[in-house]
């Protein structure tokens, strides 16, 4: 099913704006991103997990960010759909942050950002979710792209955050991305047993 279906139905739904890259062999999430990376020819490249659904509308404010400057990286707020019940739990306002075991979580705004009172502003963020972010294709190359020896699951969400987030341009832009995550509850981006 996600060999000549697949083809045929983005070939029917998409002519010519999306490619289907196959790897001779598996390489893992973040080495088939750079696979992925490399044949794309937009200026703006976006990386989504396979359980990201996206709201009508979404990518007009974010190509309008990064058309403003394109050395920002924008993610998304992330919404979750309760496995159980399909009921939608948003959490909006929030910027990415790290706990003390460098897991990726939710955290407040910075005051500053309440005080401005635009809720539609970007949120200068410490880090990084991987599952889903937008970039600038040749800015994400000067950055250096992903590591391709990373074996490890949520790798990006340090290695890339961290390394951007000292730049005076990386933003989180709030938008409603629904997703349906596993541990439905619970705001990091670690494990279902935490």
């Amino acid at each position: 099913q996600l060999k000549a279906p697949l083809e045929e139905y983005v070939n029917k739904r998409y002519p010519g704006l999306v490619k289907i890259v196959r790897n001779q062999k598996r390489e893992g999430l973040i080495r088939a991103r750079l696979e992925g990376w490399k044949v794309a020819t937009g200026e703006v490249t976006g990386f989504f997990d396979a359980h990201v659904e996206f709201t009508p509308s979404w990518a007009e404010p974010v190509l309008a960010r990064i058309k403003e400057d394109h050395t920002r990286i924008i993610l998304p707020s992330i919404d979750n759909i309760k496995h159980d019940t399909f009921e939608l739990e948003r959490y909006e306002n929030s910027g990415h942050g790290y706990n003390w075991e460098l897991w990726c979580m939710y955290i407040n705004p910075p005051k500053q950002w309440w005080d401005e009172g635009d809720t539609s502003a970007p949120i200068r963020t410490p880090a990084m979710i991987g599952c889903s972010f937008v970039a600038s294709r040749n800015y994400f190359g000067e950055l250096g792209l992903l590591d391709s020896g990373m074996d490890v699951y949520g790798g990006e969400n340090i290695e890339l955050g961290i390394r951007v987030s000292v730049s005076p341009s990386f933003l989180l832009f709030q938008l409603s991305v629904p997703c349906r995550l596993e541990w439905s509850s619970v705001l990091s981006c670690g494990p279902a047993d935490e």
